[in-house]
């Protein structure tokens, strides 16, 4: 009885750091969007990359410290919520839209990708979609401005069961 009763008080207390933590990121300060760059959505390649048009180029975009379920492809099957996760994505930033994008310390990737925190307005689309259990987190080289932010989504995400932390998923991430 005794262990049952500590074991449920040391969930509870799990859970309410997570929303502590998640309510105090909530009231921080938005990234300064100030230094972002706006680009228009030419297409949704999966989850977590974009092709977009910036300053007369256009772009291959990896949104920064998130990582998708990937989509099938070259003979391998679609991992479970790549198509939720590509479909989101068209929902979030859809085809001929303006989104801003904020670059962190590696502007690229080792394959030449850009690597950007991608915002709709206010909406933190990197963000939404690991909370939403759509990605999971991940650093890239030096970009960790935003890596705290996308572990405490993820944490929620995985808490709550969402997406690819779901049971059916059976997520290992």
């Amino acid at each position: 009885m005794r262990k049952t009763a500590l074991g449920f008080l040391a969930a509870l207390l799990i859970v309410f750091g997570i929303v502590l933590e998640m309510t105090l990121q909530e009231d921080a300060p938005p990234p300064a969007l100030a230094d972002g760059e706006t680009a228009q959505v030419e297409r949704v390649v999966d989850g977590d990359t974009l092709i977009v048009h910036s300053s007369g180029e256009r772009l291959r975009l990896r949104l920064l410290n998130i990582d998708a379920p990937e989509l099938a492809r070259d003979g391998q099957p679609e991992e479970c919520m790549g198509s939720a996760a590509a479909h989101r994505l068209e929902e979030l930033a859809p085809v001929g839209s303006t989104v801003t994008l904020v670059y962190d310390k590696e502007r690229q990737d080792q394959y030449g990708r850009d690597l950007a925190a991608v915002f709709d307005g206010d909406v933190f689309i990197n963000e939404l979609l690991v909370e939403e259990g759509l990605a999971c987190a991940v650093v890239y080289q030096s970009n960790d401005t935003y890596y705290s932010r996308m572990q405490s989504a993820e944490a929620a995400a995985r808490q709550a069961q969402l997406g690819m932390f779901s049971p059916e998923c059976h997520a290992g991430r």
